[in-house]
């Protein structure tokens, strides 16, 4: 889904209940809130790791495979690879989780 709008009608707000509600009933794969004026959040570069540490945290088998593919390659960095690593470990996966996870981004174009 994308929500689009104006600034200030409640994008962020919307994408914030979105996550409580998907965190309750276990669905919240990994979220990400860009904002310009914090360094942390203000980088693309921060986008993808954050979201395999999520996904990584709350899927044990994505876990395993994301810490196979590191160890097998200790020069592999989440950001630089364009989502390769995050789509080649979800690809890779034997199982899948029994419901539906969810990845959110909020505030892409803040960054």
């Amino acid at each position: 889904m994308w929500v689009y709008g104006m600034p200030g009608i409640g994008k962020t707000a919307i994408a914030h209940s979105i996550c409580h509600r998907l965190q309750e009933i276990e669905q919240l794969g990994g979220s990400f809130f860009c904002r310009r004026d914090d360094p942390a959040r203000s980088e693309t570069k921060s986008v993808l790791p954050t979201l395999i540490y999520g996904l990584a945290t709350i899927f044990g088998p994505y876990r395993d495979q994301m810490a196979l593919a590191l160890r097998d390659d200790p020069e592999l960095k989440p950001q630089l690879t364009g989502g390769e690593l995050f789509m080649r470990t979800l690809q890779s996966l034997k199982v899948h989780p029994l419901r539906t996870l969810v990845l959110v981004i909020d505030a892409l174009d803040e960054c």
